[in-house]
């Protein structure tokens, strides 16, 4: 038995039961009456079985030691942001403390699944788009064609959410299952005109077709088709994104969250060096993962780590214009981490957070993020040629 595969389909098992119970709980009656109890412990139980088998199975040191400085930076101002937490009553501060620490654990747990093979770590990502679109999918059965925005218990930006990341990680596979996934993703995010996610798929297929084909006939086809249809369907189109609904004007940041993220700012002012992971009150933080970020760690740390996070992403772009070439593993990973890290930056301008444990914005964030970096023969079909020239090289 080949115990390196058996750990591997463990590990990949546990993220995919993860990200199953992050989305089809919200097809429940308790959802759907509106208690969230049920749903969270759903989500729990389903992150804790990651930590658990992640932590069981995986070398985390080993994979901590390969981060990037500013990755490593990043998990050293969320631990500095425990100080943060000493204000108000003691309930609140060990609840914020254990938060914070679950983000670290989590963070760091989400790195095991780099331990895998990359077909492998592609191959489980991709299957987590299957998982997503299959809950779009199975959410319309139940609840019928949305009407208005409206699916049923889902709030169309919960449910956009999960069809962007179906998008998004349905680019680490060629294969034609994959290419329905992005079409009944992007389709069903239409369906409830969830801006961000529209905009988010876009940008996932833009950057993913310029870094992985640069200039190619295929990518200029596209190119004007898209410009035809913009031209030839510019009233569906301004249907689909409301642009006529007074309320959803451009104006409104594209969700309508203007007036929002006003009083965001406005206690960060009151509060300039932050309250602490998760301590702002939910409805006065903008429902914007930057403002969100800035109010949790001060003006300083929240500035810091949004300018390494744009800093990964621009990494990541850099990687995926100049990777490897001799693996196409390797660098359709690169590109679509790329792709994925500028459409998830994009969207958390309308999430309401940037790291959470709890929604399928905040999870594969994180794991995009927090790559660590590839050894030699990362990729099966590397190591194989690399175990065979290391057994050639040491025959007398």
């Amino acid at each position: 038995m080949n115990l390196a595969r058996y750990r591997d389909t463990i590990m990949a098992g546990s993220f995919l039961t993860w990200a199953f119970l992050l989305t089809f709980p919200l097809l429940s009656a308790s959802a759907a009456l509106g208690s969230g109890n049920e749903v969270l412990l759903f989500q729990v139980a389903g992150g804790i079985c990651y930590l658990a088998i992640a932590f069981l199975l995986g070398p985390s040191s080993d994979l901590v030691r390969r981060l990037s400085p500013a990755q490593l930076a990043l998990l050293f101002i969320i631990y500095l942001s425990l100080s943060l937490q000493l204000h108000d009553d003691p309930s609140a501060i060990l609840t914020g403390i254990a938060y914070t620490v679950a983000l670290l654990v989590s963070i760091i747990a989400l790195t095991v699944l780099y331990s895998m093979p990359t077909e492998l770590v592609a191959k489980c990502l991709a299957q987590t788009s299957i998982i997503f679109a299959g809950f779009g999918v199975t959410a319309v059965a139940l609840f019928g064609w949305p009407s208005e925005r409206h699916l049923g218990p889902i709030h169309p930006n919960s449910f956009g959410t999960v069809m962007l990341s179906a998008f998004i990680l349905s680019q680490f596979r060629k294969d034609a299952v994959f290419v329905v996934v992005k079409i009944v993703s992007f389709l069903l995010a239409a369906s409830v005109s969830s801006r961000f996610a529209l905009i988010g798929s876009l940008l996932a297929l833009t950057v993913f077709e310029v870094t992985s084909k640069r200039f190619s006939l295929k990518l200029l086809a596209l190119t004007v088709m898209v410009a035809a249809g913009l031209a030839v369907f510019h009233q569906h189109i301004s249907e689909i994104f409301a642009l006529n609904d007074p309320a959803r004007n451009l104006d409104s940041g594209f969700t309508g969250r203007g007036d929002e993220w006003l009083g965001a700012l406005e206690l960060i002012e009151q509060n300039p060096f932050g309250m602490g992971f998760k301590r702002p009150p939910y409805e006065t933080a903008g429902h914007n993962g930057y403002l969100k970020v800035i109010l949790e760690f001060g003006i300083v740390g929240g500035g810091l780590i949004i300018a390494l996070v744009l800093s990964i992403v621009l990494g990541a772009l850099y990687d995926a214009l100049t990777g490897p070439n001799h693996d196409d593993d390797l660098r359709r990973f690169a590109c679509a981490r790329a792709a994925g890290l500028v459409a998830l930056a994009f969207a958390t301008f309308f999430q309401p957070q940037m790291f959470n444990l709890g929604d399928v914005h905040g999870v594969p964030f994180m794991l995009l993020l927090f790559q660590p970096a590839w050894r030699p023969f990362e990729s099966a079909r590397l190591r194989g040629y690399g175990l065979r020239l290391a057994a050639c090289r040491a025959k007398p």
